[in-house]
């Protein structure tokens, strides 16, 4: 029984010697082996390009007149004269200034009847005049009458008078005071009539200024459709005029974007019309500078058709090139505080439809094998690159703008871009100077 307890003491013995010296040997293998080299990717950076990035929208819509008017006359009668009346009658497209005569009914019904409300109203003041004088004659009669009749009732009271003296006197009084009224009711008709002849003269002064049609405004006659001796009605058109010396393109604005604009704004607009035109006539060197406009208008409320906001720019039109119905595109900036990166097109690496850029930063962070005491990382300052996805950047002259880039980045990878990932870290070239950093050697590391 002794023996085998003494066999397996040895046995177990040597099984823990065996293993001390596995153990012993695994941990020098362990400290004699080298860690392995992560080796630097070469590229070549450029610094960073900040730019001030404005963002604009574009927008589309139609010219119209600044002022357009159709203009008729009030009364109705024959057309006699167009234009004021010269040798030459106005046509389409002739330009006329604020007050010209457009056109003119026949003048003599007016006249004549301007002339037949003056001759009432001078007649009716004359009678008001004679009716006035009957009035003030009235009264003093009335007045003597009153007098009297007051001294035969004193003269009765005390009595030195008679009855039938008094009597006398009051039928007189009463009579006066009845041609008192008479006359007051004479020149009140009188008045009346004054009034009336005032007003019917008052409406023949008004038809024979109506009857002389004048421009409101500056302009050009865009429609001119009736000729001389024409009956028309009031209400019927005569002339379609509109002011061309500005005009007014309206875009339409969604929801989202009205806030950005406001009025005063500076809109450069594109006329598509004369664009083409030009292109055509003396190809693409010839295209013509846009045209400067502001916003004028932006309405508190959506149209209730289209549902947009009809935002109105006005633009110089000197030159008369701009036609009503010309479609027109207007560039407006929305957003002028923007910082962006510029990256070259030549930088971006395409894998497929996803676009990227790399940049460099300072500072890889690597793991470390503490052995019994666990693990632990470290920040070696080395240069290591950030990988960007461009997904909604703006292309301008052959530059990707983006924006939003991690912090801690210094410069842009330009060349080598292929070869690298997210990460890594690599060997900066910039120009015909390296920035050459050690190698880092991570236990464990691939």
């Amino acid at each position: 029984m002794g023996l085998k307890i003494l066999v397996v003491s040895i046995f177990v013995v040597a099984c823990g010697g065996i293993a001390a010296v596995g153990y012993h040997r695994v941990q020098e293998s362990r400290s004699l082996q080298v860690a392995p080299v992560v080796k630097p990717e070469v590229v070549r950076c450029a610094p960073l390009e900040i730019r001030s990035f404005t963002v604009s929208e574009s927008f589309h819509g139609r010219i119209h007149p600044r002022a357009e008017l159709s203009m008729a006359f009030q009364i109705g009668g024959r057309l006699s004269q167009i234009g004021d009346g010269g040798e030459r009658r106005l046509r389409e497209n002739d330009m006329v200034a604020k007050g010209d005569v457009i056109a003119m009914l026949e003048p003599a019904r007016f006249k004549a009847a301007q002339a037949q409300a003056m001759a009432q109203r001078n007649e009716a003041a004359a009678e008001m005049q004679a009716a006035d004088g009957g009035v003030t004659q009235a009264k003093a009669v009335h007045d003597d009458a009153k007098r009297e009749y007051e001294r035969q009732v004193e003269l009765k009271s005390k009595n030195a008078g008679t009855q039938v003296a008094m009597d006398r006197a009051e039928t007189a009084m009463k009579v006066a005071a009845a041609q008192f009224d008479v006359a007051k009711a004479r020149y009140d008709r009188a008045v009346a009539t004054y009034d009336s002849a005032s007003a019917m003269l008052t409406v023949a002064d008004v038809n024979h200024a109506d009857a002389v049609l004048k421009a409101p405004i500056a302009g050009k006659i865009a429609a001119l459709p009736l000729e001389v001796g024409s009956m028309i009605r009031p209400g019927d058109m005569v002339v379609r005029l509109v002011d061309m010396s500005k005009v007014k393109l309206i875009i339409g604005v969604v929801q989202s974007k009205r806030p950005q604009i406001r009025e005063g704004q500076r809109v450069e607009v594109e006329v598509l019309a004369l664009n083409a035109a030009a292109i055509a006539t003396q190809g693409t060197a010839a295209r013509p500078e846009p045209r400067v406009g502001h916003v004028t208008m932006v309405p508190p409320a959506a149209h209730p058709v289209t549902g947009l906001f009809d935002v109105e720019i006005e633009l110089d039109n000197k030159d008369g090139k701009l036609k009503p119905g010309m479609i027109a595109k207007a560039v407006i900036a929305l957003n002028t505080d923007a910082q962006v990166v510029a990256v070259p097109a030549e930088a971006v690496k395409r894998k497929g439809n996803k676009l990227s850029a790399y940049f460099v930063a300072q500072g890889l962070t690597v793991g470390l094998d503490l052995g019994g005491l666990g693990r632990s990382q470290l920040t070696v300052p080395t240069m290591v690159v950030r990988e960007f996805p461009i997904e909604k950047a703006v292309l301008v002259e052959d530059h990707y703008l983006i924006s939003g880039l991690p912090k801690g980045v210094s410069h842009l990878v330009v060349e080598g871009q292929t070869r690298i990932s997210h990460g890594k870290p690599v060997l900066v070239i910039h120009g015909n100077a390296t920035l050459p950093p050690s190698d880092i050697r991570t236990a464990g590391a691939e």
